[in-house]
């Protein structure tokens, strides 16, 4: 494959990546909004929620880290502007641990089952732990490894769209939703870091053949020279 068409392919791919953050922050948003509404105005119904002002929160920041996540993802943004990746990706950092203690707060008064609550708690716990490390390791200047970590992150973000896919798929199964809902939420994260890992390891893999087959062809252009 020639490298315009991988270069077209990865900017269509992030494009279509983006416009779906996008449209799931508009509607946490929206979400959000509407339980704001319904304080100030009893006109206004929203739907039941265990703790309405925690879920305010929750939702508002998991949408700014919707929108912000993408921005780290694209590498021309980090070269030419560098400034404004690392306040965007502060803004993801904040907003990601915002969203992800109010996730854990919020998780044990769901009305589901223990498994579910365990999934939930899990998560958030991930969420936070690991944007945490790729925090630290940009502050430490361990960019390659920064990267990894914020690319698990924003696996762990992209549960606010796979999640919901999940949950719509457990609930059309003719089984218990005590039993396929906490499956559904252990899926909607656990493939999303695991497509995370195998990616990491592809470009890993891919890049120490490269630097192979770079240091061979240097090699050879020395036995040359010597001749």
């Amino acid at each position: 494959m020639q490298v315009s068409t991988r270069i077209k392919m990865a900017n269509s791919a992030w494009w279509a990546l983006t416009l779906i953050c996008f449209s799931y922050a508009l509607f946490a948003f929206a979400m959000a909004g509407i339980e704001v509404a319904s304080w100030i105005s009893p006109e206004v119904v929203s739907k039941l929620r265990a703790l309405p002002k925690v879920f305010v929160v929750h939702a508002a920041s998991g949408a700014v880290a919707l929108l912000a996540g993408p921005l780290q993802l694209r590498t021309t943004l980090r070269k030419r502007w560098p400034a404004f990746h690392k306040i965007s990706g502060r803004v993801y950092v904040y907003s990601v641990w915002i969203a992800s203690i109010s996730a854990a707060v919020i998780a044990p008064f769901f009305n589901v089952s223990v498994a579910a609550k365990v999934a939930f708690e899990t998560l958030s716990t991930l969420w936070f732990v690991i944007t945490t490390v790729g925090m630290r390791t940009a502050i430490t200047r361990h960019f390659l490894a920064h990267r990894r970590w914020m690319l698990r992150s924003f696996a762990l973000t992209m549960f606010f769209v796979t999640g919901s896919l999940w949950m719509d798929v457990s609930r059309s199964l003719p089984y218990p939703q005590e039993v396929t809902y906490p499956i559904a939420i252990f899926l909607g994260w656990v493939l999303n870091l695991g497509t995370a890992e195998l990616w990491i390891h592809y470009v890993s893999r891919k890049r120490s053949i490269s630097g192979i087959v770079s240091k061979t062809r240097i090699f050879k252009s020395e036995l040359q020279v010597n001749k």
